[in-house]
């Protein structure tokens, strides 16, 4: 498992990059290196033990991949009449998608599998 202290290596790494040496893409990488690690750190912070960090990895794997259904999306769109009506499909996807949070959820794994490994 990922100690803190590696996170806060990488982190003051990143923050003592000279920016004038990077483009402007290069620097968004970079800024968004340093919050992911800081999602990291505040983890980390909490002390968890590996166990629990399986488990929710897990958990959160089945949560997103319930979500991704096919099934369920369906009877979102049953739900969600108005919503509908007026998109097309990859738009009611994107909206359901929101509804249920799936980029924070995306997150929370991405961070888990950081610190698992």
């Amino acid at each position: 498992m990922l100690k803190i202290k590696e996170v806060e290596n990488e982190l003051r790494d990143l923050l003592g990059t000279d920016k004038k040496k990077h483009k402007q893409t290069e620097l968004n990488k970079i800024n968004k290196r340093i919050q992911f690690l800081r999602t990291c750190k505040s983890y980390l912070e909490e002390n968890p033990s590996q166990d629990f960090v399986n488990s929710e990895y897990c958990r959160l794997k089945k949560i997103i991949n319930s979500i991704r259904s096919v099934e369920r999306f369906r009877l979102w769109q049953i739900s969600n009449p108005s919503v509908c009506a007026d998109k097309n499909e990859r738009q009611q996807w994107t909206k359901y998608e929101s509804d249920n949070n799936l980029k924070l959820l995306r997150l929370q794994l991405k961070t888990l599998q950081f610190i698992k490994n």
